[in-house]
């Protein structure tokens, strides 16, 4: 039987959904690899065939002899008209009606009377990140790339277009209009962010016992708190006599600076309860920091960072913040990227602080903790958001299944009763019933 030939060809999604293809262009002497995950129409290749014809049909293109490129300008508008006259029938309702309100109400007055000649992906890219700036959701910034990808791929089809200029803008892997980069609340909404089972916490808690963040991390796995959050923590948050610790900022960088701001929304102010196994390594980690009056520990212990969680911004030199390394000097949001890069070398595991966050707040799901509970640990302002957790399936809550169906059996069940004396005792149910109807019928 004839091998298939899948050169080129590669999975992509959260769970491999999805399809692409590589290309290796030679040029002047030098290797290019150019890669395409999503068509024309800006879709991604839901199948190995479609993503295999695709690669084909552009391996054609690029082995073909080169003519000069013939095109005529046109405006964006004209080719707008295009796609509804001769496109959007073969389209379901649904998407046309869609697409239409995002031409109206924000296209049309930005690019409508340009032409392709006039635009670039820069051009592009900041739009779209203005509509995310703007508080519109992830999902409804990505179906202004997907008609970007629509009308630039008809103006393509149809010869409005320079192919080389197309080609940069919408093909090659390193210059094509791509979507902003995911806010960690929206990729946590929509399911990005990865789970860790149980075998990838032990291994990567292994390597953060090597060195000054394991406090973070353990804040990280055990409350679920986000990236910011944690760094932003100061002994000042912990209440030691109720083990519950407040979450009302984070550490950000701003133009080089690290700054203090309130979390994004009313719902993440929040105080959480702190289990006994992080209560007591708090305890610990304070002790030490109270035994460091060298100083060179309180001379490291002098950075400047920026409160602006009030209108009026101060300096805090030196703060009280929890998570420091032994000599004093302050770890920050940007402390976690080298052990990121050593888990990855040493275990092959893509770690991300925020997925400690979802396998927290999963493990919560998966042992039947009340929805509302799991929503104010993690400052959820949606219940929707919450409620995915108790929705999608996890190895731990495959394996609470599968322990749950092995423990049901044809045998009777036993109870365990207390005597009159007070003492444990097993019983058959069927026992248990006959004494429940007894005691039913004798009058007290």
């Amino acid at each position: 039987m004839a091998k298939n030939n899948d050169t080129g060809l590669f999975p992509w999604g959260n769970n491999n959904e999805f399809w692409g293809y590589r290309i290796t262009i030679v040029k002047d002497g030098k290797r290019k690899d150019t890669t395409s995950k999503l068509s024309e129409s800006g879709e991604p290749y839901k199948t190995k065939a479609q993503a295999k014809k695709a690669r084909e049909l552009r391996l054609a293109e690029l082995r073909a002899p080169k003519p000069t490129a013939t095109f005529t300008d046109c405006k964006v508008s004209e080719m707008w008209t295009y796609y509804l006259k001769n496109t959007s029938n073969g389209k379901a309702t649904g998407t046309v009606k869609k697409y239409t309100s995002l031409w109206k109400n924000h296209i049309s007055v930005e690019f409508g009377d340009k032409y392709f000649s006039e635009i670039n992906v820069s051009d592009l890219e900041v739009f779209l990140q203005e509509l995310y700036n703007n508080d519109y959701s992830y999902k409804y910034v990505e179906s202004f790339l997907k008609l970007f990808y629509q009308l630039w791929g008809l103006a393509y089809k149809t010869e409005h277009i320079d192919p080389i200029r197309y080609t940069r803008m919408f093909v090659d892997s390193g210059t094509k209009l791509k979507m902003p980069k995911i806010r960690q609340e929206d990729a946590e909404e929509y399911n990005i962010i990865k789970n860790y089972n149980s075998y990838e916490i032990s291994q990567i808690s292994e390597i953060f016992k090597q060195g000054n963040c394991y406090t973070a991390f353990l804040l990280g796995y055990y409350l679920g708190i986000r990236i910011g959050e944690c760094f932003g923590l100061m002994w000042q948050d912990y209440n030691w006599e109720t083990h519950k610790i407040k979450i009302n900022k984070q550490m950000i960088v701003e133009n080089g600076v690290f700054c203090l701001r309130p979390v994004k929304t009313l719902t993440a102010v929040r105080e959480i309860d702190v289990p006994d196994i992080l209560h007591n390594h708090l305890k610990d980690l304070i002790r030490k920091q109270a035994n460091h009056p060298t100083e060179a520990y309180l001379l490291r212990k002098s950075e400047i960072v920026i409160d602006k969680t009030k209108r009026d911004y101060k300096q805090i030199i030196g703060g009280d913040f929890i998570n420091r390394k032994e000599n004093g000097e302050l770890l920050t949001v940007n402390s976690i990227k080298f052990w990121a890069k050593k888990i990855k070398a040493e275990t092959g595991i893509t770690f991300k602080y925020h997925s400690l966050r979802k396998t927290h707040l999963s493990m919560l799901a998966a042992a039947n903790v009340p929805a509302k509970e799991v929503m104010q640990r993690a400052g959820h302002k949606k219940l929707d958001t919450t409620m995915k957790y108790y929705i999608n399936s996890t190895s731990t809550s495959k394996m609470f299944l599968l322990s749950t169906l092995n423990s049901i059996t044809t045998d009777e069940m036993e109870i365990e009763v207390l005597d009159n004396e007070g003492n444990k005792q097993i019983i058959k149910e069927s026992t248990y019933i006959r004494r429940q109807s007894v005691s039913a019928v004798i009058p007290h």
